[in-house]
């Protein structure tokens, strides 16, 4: 025993003096100068450009580890006393040396907070070529937490070696529909030729996300035989979003294919080519017409004198031709597209609803120039309003709405639409933007027999004074209008203050929604809807909790806007 104690002893003593030695011939790295530059890798984490000011310098000190890099870069990167800059920049700086002793370490930064450090892990795996990745990847994407298999079907999602093209393929027949979305989306990511055929294979898979992810896929690699496919699968339809993806792995091929195609075609370059492509619009290929269509929105800048053509094109049966025709125009821009695009709405044409799609997407890019070129047509979309196709008549009062005080024409037309569930609501918001001039028939619409119209004739006047435009570019942006606090940040002209009385009588309307509504409005005019505050107090003492409330906010909106105290009665409990 005593003998067992003196063997340890001499043991633990001899580590002692060994640990002091190395001490003594190995002092402590100074890090310090390999952090800063680690902490400066953000504009290669953001944009991968291929340099950036300090590269060489932090390369360098990295070769100057030797064998020990790989090791002194995952301590730093798994330390969590370092900073987010400096532990990001490690990650990054083990995905560029390619080292598969990296790959455990940088996995375990999946669990890790905030979600920049497992982000940046996931892309510095995806360009380290280790053979048993994948396989670690998929089991930790299958049986993981929650909050590390997702960052694991990141990293399979964005492996960028060529070497995981044939371990991805068989996945694109896994039975998990997730595993197969996420193979299709990584052989992207690859970008090889080698995965072609399976992505193709891909298209007639049961599962919506899978074909959509095959689609973009396809597109990124830019394979000209996937062409057929594609528009195959797109003849076959689905719902917008596979539509929207098919249609831009088929345009992504055949921007690849353009400038070739149109060499191929002797049309010479920039606008010489304009007249020859324009002609190739009205080719009996389809094939022709949407490579022509895709030229032409290339040659943007010198092809104005297509205008005509594209809007044309609009109503082509193939609709990647039409909504390839909507991409050149948007690229022409406002001043040649607008009163080109405002003819079309006059007749029953084909490309009606895509000439009122280019016209949204124009306003989303320049609408300072678009609005006011559309003055003229206001009777034009004041008549779409009565469209047998819904989205037609939908985008007509949203436009309408966009011209403010201009779509005075319409009122009587616009009016008549408040009683309509769907066209009702913008309606409502188009006849608060057109202003004072829509004020007294809006009065005379609050003693309709229909309640909805009731409803959103107080609605609108409330409205009365505000930005429309605003509001409703919002609306389509969004796919919902700003709630009403937000709506009077726009605010820009006098409240409807004329209509106060006649709001006052509906705060006892029969119809709960339409006192809710009037109330609301009184409230918006703040300080106008003065006399209206003895009825307010009452209303904030009903029975019905919602109607309290709503009473107890206009009460408090207006008091904010007199500097007057409201009487204890109407204050909120």
């Amino acid at each position: 025993m005593q003998r067992s104690l003196l063997v340890y002893f001499a043991v633990w003593c001899l580590a002692l003096v060994g640990r002091g030695t190395r001490s003594a011939e190995q002092p402590p790295e100074d890090l310090a100068p390999l952090k800063q530059l680690l902490g400066k890798t953000e504009p290669a984490m953001a944009f991968e450009p291929k340099d950036f000011p300090e590269r060489g310098q932090l390369m360098e000190a990295v070769r100057g580890l030797g064998e020990r890099a790989c090791e002194v870069l995952c301590r730093i990167m798994l330390d969590t006393g370092e900073t987010l800059e400096v532990r990001r920049g490690a990650a990054w700086v083990m995905g560029e040396l390619n080292d598969k002793r990296a790959v455990g370490p940088l996995m375990k930064m999946f669990g890790e907070t905030p979600y920049a450090l497992p982000d940046t892990a996931a892309k510095a795996l995806g360009k380290i070529d280790a053979p048993d990745l994948v396989p670690q990847l998929l089991a930790l994407y299958l049986g993981g937490e929650e909050e590390t298999n997702a960052w694991a079907g990141r990293c399979l999602q964005t492996l960028k070696r060529p070497s995981y093209v044939k371990e991805l393929l068989p996945l694109l027949k896994h039975k998990e529909e997730k595993v197969r979305a996420t193979a299709a989306r990584g052989l992207g990511s690859i970008g090889d030729r080698g995965a072609v055929a399976g992505l193709v294979g891909s298209l007639d898979d049961g599962n919506d996300g899978v074909v959509m992810f095959a689609a973009q896929s396809l597109g990124q690699i830019g394979a000209a035989e996937a062409l057929g496919p594609l528009n195959t699968r797109f003849g076959k339809g689905g719902d917008v979003f596979l539509k929207r993806y098919l249609m831009d792995a088929i345009q992504a091929i055949r921007d690849r294919q353009g400038a070739d195609w149109a060499t191929r075609q002797g049309i010479k370059p920039g606008r010489d080519g304009v007249a020859a492509l324009v002609t190739a619009l009205k080719d009996k290929d389809e094939s022709v017409r949407r490579s022509a269509a895709a030229e032409l929105a290339k040659r943007a800048e010198d092809a104005a004198e297509a205008g005509p053509a594209l809007v044309e094109a609009l109503g082509d049966p193939d609709e990647i031709v039409g909504k390839t025709a909507i991409e050149a125009l948007v690229e022409i821009g406002a001043p040649s597209a607008v009163p080109l695009l405002g003819a079309i709405l006059k007749g029953p044409g084909k490309g009606r609803s895509k000439g009122i799609a280019t016209l949204f997407r124009l306003i989303a890019k320049r609408d300072r120039e678009v609005i006011p070129a559309l003055r003229p047509f206001v009777k034009d979309l004041a008549g779409l309003l009565e469209d047998k196709e819904a989205a037609v008549a939908q985008s007509a009062v949203t436009l309408l709405g966009m011209l403010g005080p201009d779509a005075a024409p319409a009122i009587p037309r616009i009016l008549r639409k408040l009683g309509d569930p769907t066209l009702g609501p913008p309606a409502a918001v188009t006849l608060g933007g057109i202003g004072e001039k829509a004020v007294p028939d809006l009065v005379e619409a609050l003693k309709d027999e229909n309640r909805l119209v009731r409803a959103l004739a107080a609605f609108a006047l409330g409205q009365v004074g505000v930005d429309s435009r605003i509001v409703l570019m919002m609306s389509v942006a969004y796919g919902a209008p700003p709630d009403a606090e937000a709506m009077d940040h726009f605010r820009i002209g006098r409240n409807a203050t004329q209509a106060v009385p006649a709001l006052m009588g509906l705060i006892k309307d029969s119809d709960p929604g339409v006192r809710l509504m009037a109330i609301a409005s009184l409230g918006r005019m703040k300080g106008d809807a003065r006399e209206a505050v003895p009825l307010l107090e009452e209303a904030a003492k009903d029975k019905d909790a919602n109607m309290q409330k709503a009473a107890q906010r206009a009460l408090k909106q207006i008091q904010a806007a007199l500097e007057k105290p409201i009487p204890e009665s109407g204050r909120p409990k």
